[in-house]
């Protein structure tokens, strides 16, 4: 079984990204967090456990309490990178904030900013 890990707080998001990743790959399981602190708390696990899977891709929304999708984005450069190397990362956001793009383009492991909701074409390049 394949995974991706979905970091996103709104549940209406989370159900339409999960159908449209389900429609490209009805194999491809989400592994949900609704912000940032718990998704590095998964990706630890990642790190320490052998038999956690590790996701394919991870979809960050940038808006989030606790720790939003920027703050992710600096932690997992620092602290997970170097284990994840291969792991893409499409950001989805709501905003149209051209500096929130401007943001997040210079971290090498985000493969692309899009508007929510998800497209099928967003999902399919990196799978």
């Amino acid at each position: 079984m394949k995974h991706y890990l979905l970091i996103e707080d709104d549940d209406i998001d989370v159900m339409i990204t999960e159908r449209m990743v389900k429609t490209i790959d009805p194999i491809l399981m989400a592994i949900i967090a609704k912000d940032g602190g718990q998704a590095m708390a998964f990706l630890e696990k990642c790190m320490e456990e052998s038999n956690i899977p590790r996701p394919e891709f991870i979809i960050l929304d940038l808006m989030m309490p606790i720790m939003d999708g920027f703050e992710f984005l600096e932690i997992y450069e620092k602290k997970f990178y170097p284990n994840f190397k291969k792991l893409p990362i499409i950001v989805a956001s709501s905003s149209t904030h051209g500096e929130d793009r401007k943001k997040v383009e210079h971290y090498p492991f985000v493969k692309k900013f899009v508007s929510k909701p998800l497209q099928k074409e967003d999902v399919i390049e990196l799978i």
